[in-house]
C-alpha cells in the first residue's frame, strides 16, 4: 500500500500561491481532478482575471 498526495496550484510570476488545493480522493486521475476542481471552473468562466495570449 502506497500513499501519495495531489497538488494543483497556480502561482503568479513571484512564485506566489494564488491558488491551490492539496488532497483527493483516492483513485482518480489527473485529468479527473482537474476537471472536478474549482480551478478549472474559474478558468472557464473567466474568474481569474488572466493576460490574453
Amino acid at each position: 500500500m502506497y500513499f501519495s498526495v495531489v497538488l494543483l496550484a497556480l502561482v503568479d510570476f513571484d512564485y506566489k500561491f494564488a491558488w491551490a488545493d492539496i488532497g483527493s480522493r483516492c483513485a482518480a486521475s489527473d485529468a479527473q481532478l482537474w476537471n472536478e476542481s474549482d480551478l478549472k471552473a474559474a478558468a472557464d468562466n473567466g474568474d481569474l482575471d488572466l493576460p490574453e495570449l
